[in-house]
């Protein structure tokens, strides 16, 4: 009986086993297929305005280094580390950046690297020596715009397949458009308002990617969260599985030991 019971029990699992997974193939979604259009367009202008608005900043530092050496009494090499840095960060954190992108999705990353450089400029104003810009508008500040960088120029990827290499072009064109506006700007506002109003409202501007940041959806939106619960109920599924089989084998091992005088089959 027990042996009839075991081969009954195996083929029940093993029927068990393929419906979960044709029901886990039916239910996951299947990544949509790049619409080469639409709602792209929109993701091609906000990572463009994003890449303007980081490399501008970068590389407008040049035009306020002499007024830092002059407030801090620091050398033209000391200064140049607050660039270094602010430049350094944003690259030197894409594995990580790339990582947590994959997880919770470009949109979510770009948005919090926004307010994440926006406060690491605000804090910069306080700063009373090279050493704290550097931690504040440097480290800090790089490390939110890795956040929207990376994103800005994988979320394209995501919505265009035939035309990739062409809408990536027009992305990174930012880069230049930065390089050519935002000196002037950086100029007149520490001619007007000194470096700390300049970092405040340059704070302001970053901030604007978390706007961009919010057009960067995924094909599916709930794909993410689709995904996870599905995940987990499978899971939980499973476990159910095999903590009823494991029970159902030690009911059949202690029928086994009552009729049998304590043999096991």
């Amino acid at each position: 009986m027990a042996l009839f019971s075991n081969g009954e029990h195996k083929q029940e699992r093993k029927v068990c086993d393929e419906d979960e997974e044709e029901e886990e193939g039916d239910h996951i979604p299947r990544q949509s297929t790049p619409p080469d259009g639409g709602w792209g367009w929109w993701v091609v202008l906000a990572s463009f305005l994003c890449n303007m608005i980081v490399d501008g900043v970068c590389f407008s530092f040049g035009v306020v280094s002499s007024e830092y050496q002059d407030v801090f009494g620091a050398s033209h090499s000391q200064v140049g580390w607050v660039g270094s840095s602010l430049a350094g960060c944003y690259l030197i954190v894409g594995p990580f950046v790339s990582a947590l992108s994959a997880r919770y999705g470009c949109r979510k990353v770009t948005m919090l690297g926004s307010v994440v450089t926006m406060i690491g400029f605000i804090l910069s104003m306080w700063s009373s020596s090279v050493e704290m810009l550097i931690l504040t508008y440097g480290v800090i500040g790089g490390i939110g715009f890795g956040m929207i960088y990376l994103p800005s120029i994988v979320c394209v990827g995501h919505w265009f397949e035939k035309k990739r290499a062409f809408t990536t072009g027009i992305a990174v064109c930012g880069t230049g458009m930065g390089q050519l506006l935002f000196p002037p700007l950086a100029h007149f506002l520490l001619t007007e308002y000194g470096w700390e109003g300049k970092n405040l409202i340059m704070a302001a501007i970053v901030l604007h990617c978390a706007v961009c940041g919010m057009t960067f959806l995924p094909l599916d939106r709930n794909s993410f969260k689709r995904r996870n619960r599905l995940r987990k109920r499978v899971e939980i599924e499973r476990g159910a599985i095999m903590k009823a089989l494991i029970e159902d084998k030690k009911r059949q091992r202690t029928i086994s030991n009552g009729s049998l005088d304590n043999c096991i089959i």
